[in-house]
């Protein structure tokens, strides 16, 4: 079958879930490449796509409206740093929309100011976003283009990487799930600078979270003089010995945003959620489960619409969130993902009466994974 065909039969597979945006040659490429070009496969895993978009309402163009202003996107660039891409920053070798990501001051304090479900989150907008950029841009030019990323290491404390059971270590492991998942055609090159001194480790650290398909797309600029190798010195940001100056940015010489010194009132607290909503935390009923390698804690809850669910649960392994109503939507992306450091607390408005299921799987093929967790409906 000739990759004309596989598109034909994609398309056909995913009928109106797809945009009229998303329906080109380049981004079902992308899908295909992701899926080994296997189009049951790749509409698959597009349908859950799908259906994560419009959990978190992107499947709606205003959702892009204002998109840096949004409050939780404030506090995740706050403590990621990262460049806004636009199609005016274009690496000349590959025609790829070029961006530049900081890397964290204090992994620590970076993971107690941010839930996991919070980063995954605003890294799937993230991504949405960026993919939308592309598509424009690719409609523009009539050529693919993809993502070149910059990660700059300069702030880092490599030390902070080295257990891989570190939180910040297990909140990317997440999010290179949700990457590879998705996106992993969309992203070509990570150029990494100002690594630390021991490359070795780096390396490591590298291997631990990445798979292996994605492994050769990463290099390593030991000099700011190695970047050309991979990157056009008119789309090198100044900080890095190239010519682009990113004018609009906080940060002219990067592109970025700048960091926020992040202390005590920036720390997530347990339980705050209660609070929001005027409940007294002591009112509260947790339930303490073990859940066996592989099985599911599920509540089938009957809701109404404009109640609102409120939950709060910590696991202390990988497990799979799945909350969906009677028809199968969504009301919270599905992610892998984890609890390292702090509890997973929010809110989600019932908009249909019905019942929906909210379940908590473990990922562990091995290992019991002990839940608490707090379920409740208001009106």
């Amino acid at each position: 079958m000739s990759r004309t065909e596989r598109r034909h039969q994609l398309l056909e597979l995913l009928g109106d879930k797809i945009s009229e945006p998303e329906r080109t040659d380049f981004n079902l490429d992308r899908w295909l490449e992701a899926y080994d070009e296997n189009p049951q496969r790749a509409a698959e895993a597009y349908f859950e796509y799908f259906k994560n978009k419009k959990s978190l309402n992107l499947d709606r163009p205003e959702a892009y409206d204002d998109f840096y202003l949004k409050s939780d996107m404030i506090n995740y660039y706050n403590i990621f740093a990262q460049s806004k891409p636009t199609s005016d920053w274009v690496n000349s070798f590959d025609n790829g929309i070029v961006f530049v990501e900081m890397g964290t001051k204090d992994s620590i304090k970076s993971s107690k100011s941010i839930r996991a479900g919070e980063f995954l989150q605003c890294f799937f907008r993230a991504c949405e976003y960026f993919l939308k950029i592309l598509l424009e841009y690719e409609q523009k030019c009539g050529k693919r283009s993809f993502g070149v990323a910059i990660f700059d290491m300069q702030n880092m404390s490599i030390l902070q990487y080295v257990n891989p059971m570190a939180p910040i270590n297990r909140i990317f492991e997440a999010r290179v799930n949700v990457l590879m998942s998705y996106y992993s055609e969309v992203v070509k090159n990570i150029v990494i600078v100002n690594p630390p001194r021991v490359l070795n480790v780096l390396m490591k650290i590298i291997s631990l979270i990445l798979p292996a398909k994605v492994i050769n797309r990463i290099h390593i600029a030991v000099q700011h003089s190695d970047i050309p190798k991979w990157i056009s010195n008119d789309s090198i940001p100044v900080a890095y010995g190239g010519l682009k100056i990113i004018k609009d940015a906080e940060v002219p010489e990067t592109g970025c945003n700048i960091q926020k010194e992040l202390g005590n009132d920036d720390f997530r607290k347990d339980g705050a959620i209660w609070e929001k909503y005027g409940i007294d935390q002591k009112t509260v009923d947790y339930e303490n489960c073990l859940i066996t390698a592989g099985d599911s804690y599920l509540q089938i809850l009957e809701a109404k619409k404009g109640q609102t669910l409120i939950f709060e649960y910590f696991a202390n392994r990988n497990f799979e969130i799945i909350v969906e109503d009677e028809k199968g939507n969504y009301l919270l992306p599905r992610f892998k993902m984890c609890s390292p450091l702090l509890a997973e607390e929010g809110a989600v408005l019932i908009k249909e009466n019905g019942k929906l299921n909210f379940e908590l799987r473990n990922l562990s093929r091995m290992m019991k994974m002990k839940l608490r967790i707090a379920l409740r409906i208001i009106n």
